[in-house]
């Protein structure tokens, strides 16, 4: 008696398809190219960034919405002198746009008036950021230091903090407040530690506990310490208290940068009368002209 073969079943005809199908994806992909693909993820900066985000307060949403509203014609006449100067005395564009890392770890384009020269090199920053962040030293910025990527007047439009007011617009889509965490960049997010990313679980501000509470030695650590003090009593007391406190830290920092400014231009000509005279040396028009517009250039 001769027995008829038996027929698979449908579910072990779909498994043997799904098996055959996989199998296939495999081979078309070779190991390195996985490898690679797995390498350059991790790699990413934005990779890895979920953070626990907090309930956005509705108190903080109708007070930010209400005093921009509040706010709005002061803005507008700032903001109309900020974009001219930009454009007199940099031709270009007046906005740029640059992405940030914001509540739960998620990346954002913020918007901000320009106050560097086109084409301006950010690996200058970077490093800068990345340094005071390893070395844990007090958070010093270029822009006091002397940055030479500064268009003309591009030290007092950062300072003052007018180069911030087109972040009114993060502010009305909601993916900033009017106070918070300052949002970094994707490279520095990838220099936090874990324990240290508890500052992305609320929305970033125009201004925040560090902003308003510095000193001029305060480290990196100590400003983490702060912003996480800030979530963790955020309330609508402790907003209105920064927002208070914002003009006199915006003071200190025009005052800073205009008191570095005056003792990079009280050391220029110290420099050039200690230079030693060499008469034996010929030193062509063309290339004196050159090096004095550079450190003119350099200077402003």
């Amino acid at each position: 008696m001769t027995s008829t073969p038996k027929r698979p079943c449908r579910n072990d005809s779909t498994q043997l398809l799904s098996s055959r199908t996989s199998s296939a994806r495999n081979r078309s992909l070779p190991p390195s190219v996985t490898s690679n693909f797995e390498a350059r993820q991790a790699e990413s900066p934005v990779a890895n960034t979920a953070v626990e985000a907090q309930e956005l307060p509705l108190w903080k949403r109708i007070s930010d919405i209400g005093l921009v509203i509040l706010i709005l014609p002061i803005v507008l006449v700032l903001a109309l002198v900020a974009a001219c100067w930009i454009r007199i005395v940099s031709p270009g564009n007046v906005l740029f746009r640059q992405t940030r890392i914001g509540r739960g770890g998620k990346p954002f384009t913020i918007y901000k008036f320009r106050s560097m020269e086109l084409e301006a090199p950010t690996d200058v920053h970077e490093a800068h950021v990345e340094h005071l962040i390893k070395s844990n030293l007090p958070m010093t910025k270029l822009d006091v230091a002397g940055d030479a990527r500064l268009i003309k007047g591009g030290c007092l439009i950062r300072t003052s903090g007018l180069d911030e007011l087109p972040q009114l617009i993060n502010v009305l889509r909601g993916e900033m407040s009017l106070v918070g965490p300052r949002p970094c960049l994707p490279k520095e997010f990838a220099l936090y530690d874990a324990h240290q990313r508890s500052r992305f679980s609320v929305q970033p501000g125009l201004t925040g506990q560090w902003q308003v509470n510095r000193s001029a030695t305060t480290t990196f650590s100590e400003m983490v310490r702060m912003d996480d003090q800030y979530a963790q009593s955020i309330s609508p007391l402790v907003d209105l208290n920064i927002v208070l406190k914002t003009p006199i830290a915006l003071l200190g920092q025009m005052k800073a940068c205009a008191q570095a400014r005056a003792k990079n231009r009280e050391r220029l000509p110290v420099r050039r009368a200690q230079q030693p005279l060499r008469p034996s040396i010929s030193v062509s028009g063309p290339l004196f002209d050159l090096s004095l517009s550079a450190t003119q250039k350099i200077s402003d």
